[in-house]
């Protein structure tokens, strides 16, 4: 099964693009990919959804994880901590909303 998907597209800080797109073949686990491309260098992983999905969660434990190390970390569009945000309690207001790991729905920033 083709898994046919639109291409997305994240352009990293450090000039890296990352894509997420369909291989373009037919596969038993129904796989998309992952590209990352920088200086005219690239790596292309064809995944399945399952792993596609544990890669995701991983991200998610480690970002997690490095804000409950570093109390450094601050919001990039309005440069609250994560403790900042909770007490003063407006940060939904942010344009970067939802920043920090407890954060779910969306900005109410116009």
């Amino acid at each position: 099964m083709e898994v046919l998907i639109d291409d997305h597209m994240l352009i990293l800080g450090n000039d890296v693009h990352a894509y997420v797109t369909n291989t373009g073949i037919e596969s038993d686990t129904g796989e998309i990919q992952l590209a990352f491309m920088s200086n005219g260098m690239s790596q292309k992983i064809d995944v399945s959804i399952d792993d596609a999905i544990r890669f995701r969660d991983m991200l998610t434990e480690g970002i997690e994880n490095a804000f409950e190390v570093c109390e450094d970390i601050k919001c990039p569009a309005c440069g609250y901590g994560w403790e900042e945000s909770k007490a003063a309690g407006d940060h939904r207001n942010c344009r970067r909303y939802p920043f920090f790991p407890d954060e779910r729905g969306k900005s109410y920033a116009k």
